[in-house]
């Protein structure tokens, strides 16, 4: 992970359920005891205790939606074989998505450098090859490349590649890979790191699960008008912390972001808000 901050998911617990307490704790009392939470014994409002297995359901919830909006922080570099003679090519068990990206890496021989394939020329290519897996009858030389590739329209598990790979080639293609978000258990996963491999700053993602977590305990105050219009601009808040991310620099040179609650009084735990 390439966040400054390390946490694991125990730690991550605490974290957010202070932060909340912390935030609007006297607002989300009641909501919270509905979520399975405990008192601690003095009684206080800011000492509610929210349930383990709430919080790791939102940080689950909170990476499956980063990684709907932002695959690009799940990308990483897969090598795998080719299946010989196919022009189409199954993703690897791990790999959610195709980033778009491809080169061959069988060996140095390869010096083939792919390009992507317009819609038209993949149309072309799986119309002349067909979807079987078909190729020259003859042994692999070694030397085979994939000179141009795609998406499959007709398969979002699958790439195109042509030309398809001979019968006895042993050909490897390392293509960027979206794959799939962390997903955690309570309480054999408490000491995992959260967010292990995850392509960005996890300081600055926490603070989009806070978000996402009000957003998902006021939406569970389903007798409250004024609950569920919070818990909406909690979850834009979120998706506005998730596209401005997109230059981690935002955070840092943005001075008019600071942290703030829903009663409009900023705090020094609070949530990130664009004023």
């Amino acid at each position: 992970m390439s966040g400054v901050c390390e946490r694991t998911l125990h730690n991550l617990i605490d974290h957010i359920g202070s932060t909340l307490n912390d935030l609007e704790g006297t607002e989300l009392y009641r909501i919270a005891l509905k979520q399975g939470a405990t008192i601690e014994p003095d009684k206080s409002l800011n000492h509610v205790r929210w349930s383990e297995y709430f919080l790791t359901s939102v940080i689950n919830d909170a990476f499956r939606l980063l990684n709907l909006e932002r695959p690009d922080l799940f990308m990483d570099n897969v090598r795998f074989k080719l299946k010989p003679g196919c022009i189409t090519q199954p993703l690897p068990d791990d790999c959610l998505k195709f980033g778009g990206g491809l080169q061959n890496s069988t060996n140095c021989n390869v010096t083939i450098i792919p390009t992507m394939m317009t819609s038209g020329q993949i149309v072309s290519s799986m119309k002349l090859s067909g979807l079987f897996c078909e190729g020259d009858k003859k042994s692999g030389n070694g030397e085979y490349g994939v000179a141009s590739f795609g998406f499959n329209p007709q398969n979002p598990n699958e790439i195109i590649v042509v030309p398809p790979p001979p019968p006895g080639e042993d050909a490897y293609v390392t293509i960027d890979c979206v794959g799939p978000p962390p997903c955690y258990d309570w309480p054999e996963d408490q000491d995992e790191i959260v967010g292990e491999g995850f392509n960005a700053m996890m300081d600055i993602y926490e603070i989009m699960v806070i978000e996402f977590a009000l957003f998902r305990a006021y939406g569970a105050d389903h007798e409250s008008e004024a609950s569920k219009e919070t818990s909406n601009i909690h979850w834009e808040r979120a998706l506005t912390i998730i596209n401005e991310g997109k230059s981690t620099d935002y955070f840092f040179y943005h001075p008019d972001l600071f942290l703030i609650g829903p009663s409009g009084e900023g705090k020094a735990d609070g949530v990130l808000r664009n004023q």
